[in-house]
């Protein structure tokens, strides 16, 4: 059984990676014929997949992945914000990850900017191995699971702008609705619009980096609307994402695999 979780490089990264990614796409087709069962993570790369390997599609199935972090108590991210400088009154943004091709980096300075001309603090805390040149950015670099189950609960807004849109292969956003972390993300390719509904994350056009700032200034200026996001959050998590519910999908599709098995 095969999570293709990534599956090629694609063409909008580095030319260096290209003939990887020609090789990789190649290898696809004996890696799915190989596999009794191949789960996607998102909808989108499952019907691509099926339409490239028609004969394989019965072997496809989607699964969205779980949170990797385990956010911390409210009273750990209180201390966790005194212990990096944040003011009580400062707006704690919060973007994980490195800056991978598919992050859209211009939205995090123009949500910056935009806070700034609209005279509300704010610093943007960058976990995961991203920097921005920015004087209200803080680069935490690659931190441990506790330091980063604080930085989920200590920050009051999610950031996750992406081209391909917010994901069920996107990790970072399922440990924002893990943590109840208000969050404001892209509506891409990728995006599942039943799966990610409005009541538990704000969603934008990607590419629109004046759109993404505008959404994250109008929840930095309503708290009403951030708690509702929580409340929101939280219930999609334990809904669709959370551990036992992932188990309960992946179960069936291991068992029949483990059927069809040869003696």
């Amino acid at each position: 059984v095969i999570m293709a979780h990534e599956l090629y490089y694609g063409r909008h990264e580095a030319w260096r990676h290209q003939p990887i990614g020609l090789v990789q796409r190649a290898l696809l087709r004996p890696l799915f014929r190989a596999s009794r069962a191949v789960v996607f993570s998102t909808p989108d790369r499952r019907a691509r997949m099926a339409a490239v390997f028609p004969r394989l599609a019965g072997r496809f199935h989607t699964i969205p992945v779980g949170a990797g972090l385990v956010p911390a108590t409210l009273a750990e991210g209180d201390a966790w914000r005194q212990a990096r400088g944040l003011a009580p009154d400062e707006l704690a943004l919060l973007f994980q990850g490195g800056f991978h091709p598919s992050k859209e980096v211009r939205s995090l300075t123009a949500a910056l900017e935009a806070l700034e001309a609209a005279g509300v603090p704010a610093r943007l805390v960058l976990m995961g191995g991203g920097t921005l040149d920015h004087p209200r950015a803080l680069a935490l670099g690659h931190v441990d699971a506790l330091e980063a189950g604080r930085a989920l609960a200590g920050c009051d807004l999610a950031l996750a702008p992406f081209e391909d849109g917010a994901s069920g292969r996107r990790s970072s956003v399922v440990n924002a609705l893990a943590a109840g972390l208000p969050t404001v993300s892209t509506r891409g390719v990728n995006t599942d619009p039943a799966l990610f509904t409005s009541d538990a994350i704000r969603l934008v056009a990607p590419g629109d980096p004046a759109a993404f700032a505008a959404a994250v200034r109008e929840l930095a200026t309503d708290p009403a609307a951030r708690a509702g996001l929580t409340v929101g959050a939280r219930a999609l998590y334990e809904a669709r994402f959370a551990w036992p519910v992932l188990a309960a999908q992946w179960l069936p599709i291991l068992e029949g695999a483990s059927k069809d098995r040869p003696a």
